[in-house]
């Protein structure tokens, strides 16, 4: 249940996508169509450059990077929309830990609201792991008394969290949450290292979006340059 597997060493954080964001790529945008393996060549050079887009030389990989700046943006708004930072606001007040909140954005982009709690346990095992967000949104309004937990790691956090709650006597909807509450509660406390964090990429794409505006906002600069040049002329 809250096993995940450990981030690939070889291509992970320092500067390239986790393998399962090539395929959320492939499935979620349709424009560019693309397979899972053109999306890692394409977004090679940008992966190696984030800061640099002088190196992505083809116009390919400038597609490729507009398409995932998009789909991060659409991502982003999906996080917006659930109000993230109220919840992460409460986290705070009994200092809490301060959740990476970037798998539960992807699984928003897909669900509204009302029907994360009640699809719960499919978004639990989405690729992305949106597991520690996941469970830190759909819990916190059910806290009426929060437990002490500051200090503690995170997922120590989150364990006394949800064994703080009671289940209501019905359960209209949010029965997979629950389901997935008896059988965390129903387990040992977790080790103190069990990872939390999601696998989305989140410092690179806010670096090619930042490169992307920095580029537009040049070639914004050298049109207005050449009117100017013509207009002279």
């Amino acid at each position: 249940m809250r096993g995940a597997s450990p981030l690939n060493e070889a291509t992970g954080w320092g500067a390239f996508m986790d393998a399962v964001v090539y395929d959320l790529l492939a499935s979620a945008i349709k424009i560019p169509r693309l397979t899972v393996s053109a999306w890692h060549d394409l977004l090679a050079p940008a992966e190696k450059s984030p800061d640099c887009p002088s190196d992505w030389r083809e116009a390919s990989t400038w597609i490729a990077v507009r398409g995932a700046v998009g789909w991060h943006r659409r991502v982003q708004a999906g996080l917006e929309r659930l109000d993230w930072p109220s919840i992460q606001a409460e986290w705070h007040a009994v200092s809490g830990f301060t959740w990476d909140p970037w798998g539960l954005g992807v699984a928003a982009h897909h669900a509204s609201r009302s029907s994360l709690e009640a699809e719960f346990s499919r978004y639990m095992h989405h690729p992305i792991r949106p597991s520690g967000a996941l469970w830190a949104f759909v819990a916190t309004p059910l806290v009426t008394k929060w437990p002490s937990i500051q200090g503690l790691p995170a997922v120590v956090q989150l364990d006394h969290v949800l064994r703080s709650l009671n289940p209501p006597p019905k359960i209209p909807l949010g029965q997979h949450f629950w389901n997935a509450w008896q059988e965390w509660i129903q387990e040992p406390e977790p080790e103190a290292d069990t990872p939390l964090s999601s696998l989305y990429p989140f410092e690179l794409l806010a670096r090619w979006e930042r490169s992307l505006r920095t580029s537009e906002m040049t070639e914004d600069a050298a049109r207005g340059t050449l009117v100017e040049q013509l207009s002279w002329w």
